[in-house]
């Protein structure tokens, strides 16, 4: 059985980016480049890895504390899935994530949010070289501020996984939560 520090690593990412806005209310930010990953402790010998990096996002203010945004990314990620042996090792996975969220103002307190996501990862070495899954994600969400300092939020999340190593499913959650900040 492999060690948890076995999938250790540092990276190092080279990257160019510009943040525009385009209008008051019309924001874009471009991030693109290469990342560097060393896995100083992998058991197989194979510790490094170059991998493209992508940021995208655009925001839209469409009304007073209200806005919409949409984004992807491209990036590295680390995974539960781990070999069992030097020679099923799994190093992480590469995931593009499409993201987008709504949130609304309703009356002056009171917000809700809409939120939704697609994630495709494809495996990186051991027996599940090269699978992928894929995540979804559509979130529902209301909070209210009573200050500045607090406020409760409830909210539903559902997601469903489409996975090529047997482990698919589909969750509900629901939560409420407080949020204090200083």
């Amino acid at each position: 059985l492999l060690m948890s520090d076995s999938r250790n690593n540092r990276s190092h990412y080279g990257y160019v980016g510009v943040n525009q806005n385009f209008s008051p209310d019309l924001a874009g930010a471009v991030r693109g480049g290469v990342r560097y990953s060393d896995y100083y402790n992998d058991p197989s010998g194979s510790g490094n890895n170059w991998s493209p990096y992508v940021q995208l996002s655009l925001t839209y203010n469409y009304a007073p504390e209200s806005i919409v945004q949409a984004g992807f990314t491209y990036d590295r990620n680390a995974t539960d899935v781990v070999g069992t042996s030097a020679n099923d090792y799994v190093k992480d996975v590469e995931s593009a994530t499409f993201f987008g969220m709504l949130r609304h103002r309703i009356v002056p307190d009171l917000f809700g949010s809409l939120t939704g996501q697609i994630q495709n990862s494809t495996f990186n070495g051991g027996s599940v070289d090269g699978k992928s899954e894929t995540y979804y994600l559509l979130g529902l969400n209301l909070e209210y501020q009573f200050n500045p300092y607090v406020s409760v939020d409830a909210g539903y999340n559902f997601d469903h996984v489409d996975s090529q190593i047997g482990r698919s499913y589909d969750r509900n959650r629901v939560y409420l939560g407080l949020t204090a900040s200083y």
